[in-house]
């Protein structure tokens, strides 16, 4: 997956966020066999394929929520 510019220097962030939303029990830092790691603005995943369409999903709402409203901060 690749982050927008201005996401990418938050990709720990992401990780996380996607870790503690979407079955956490899954990933390796829980016990699970899914992994997920930032290469540059990359995101690369290693799951089962019920889990790679959540965190496509997940990733598409963060992405357009964040376009949103990248341009109204103050």
């Amino acid at each position: 997956y690749s982050l927008p510019k201005d996401l990418a220097t938050k990709s720990g962030q992401v990780i996380e966020m996607i870790i503690r939303m979407i079955q956490r029990d899954a990933w390796e830092p829980y016990g699970g066999a899914s992994r997920i790691v930032a290469i540059d603005h990359v995101l690369v995943v290693y799951t089962t394929p019920k889990i790679q369409q959540r965190v496509d999903v997940f990733l598409a709402e963060l992405c357009s929520k964040h376009s949103r409203t990248d341009g109204q901060r103050p």
